[in-house]
């Protein structure tokens, strides 16, 4: 199911807009993929409104524009999701925390203001299928960690305009499925890799290919 929602100008009418949507998309227990976006008179990213979805047991891809005003949301998805993308959801606790524990999620897409807190950790032996982690414009993220036994199937990692990111997480060198990393617009930690430091370049020496663009 694919939706667009534009925020009128009335509030009352653009609550009740997002109210009809979240009953709406409750009702359709047989959904198997959901595509919102939510945008204001701008154009801009506007308020989302979703309810649990953890009962929406065939429900496989997620695609979701506009803040999230249940941030809670993250850790009410069902088991069955394979792929999900977030973007200018304006979370605020760490999103991987609760997304770890899904086992069949094989693509995980976080794109700007989707996250927008300062730490975030992928613990150990969570992620068991994914394959693809894209981490785009969380301006915010200052320190990523990755436990060692965390992400022991990913094979395809971009990071691209995390501009406070401070280093790659020292997990990264234990993940050998790893075959392609992505770096774009980094620039504590292109710093860190041509100078070395922190043993920066030993996080990535295993990766088969490495792109990193300033």
């Amino acid at each position: 199911m694919k939706c667009k929602i534009s925020a009128p100008s009335q509030n009352a009418a653009m609550s009740l807009q997002l109210d009809n949507v979240a009953n709406w998309v409750v009702k359709l227990k047989q959904l198997q993929c959901l595509r919102l976006k939510s945008f204001d008179e701008s154009g801009q990213p506007w308020d989302l409104q979703l309810q649990s979805l953890i009962e929406h047991v065939k429900l496989s891809n997620i695609y979701l524009v506009g803040k999230l005003k249940n941030q809670h949301l993250v850790s009410e998805l069902p088991k069955s999701l394979i792929e999900l993308t977030l973007s200018a959801s304006g979370l605020v606790e760490d999103p991987m925390q609760a997304l770890y524990k899904l086992p069949n999620l094989k693509i995980i897409r976080l794109l700007s203001k989707s996250f927008i807190g300062k730490k975030m950790l992928c613990s150990f032996g969570g992620f068991p299928k994914l394959e693809i982690l894209k981490l785009w414009e969380l301006e915010l993220l200052e320190e990523w960690n990755v436990e060692e036994g965390a992400l022991p199937s990913l094979k395809d990692l971009e990071i691209r305009s995390c501009r406070n990111l401070k280093m790659l997480p020292h997990g990264l060198q234990h993940v050998g499925t790893l075959r392609e990393l992505k770096l774009t617009k980094l620039p504590m930690v292109s710093s860190r890799i041509k100078d070395n430091l922190g043993g920066e370049c030993d996080k990535i020496a295993h990766i088969r290919h490495v792109w990193k663009e300033d």
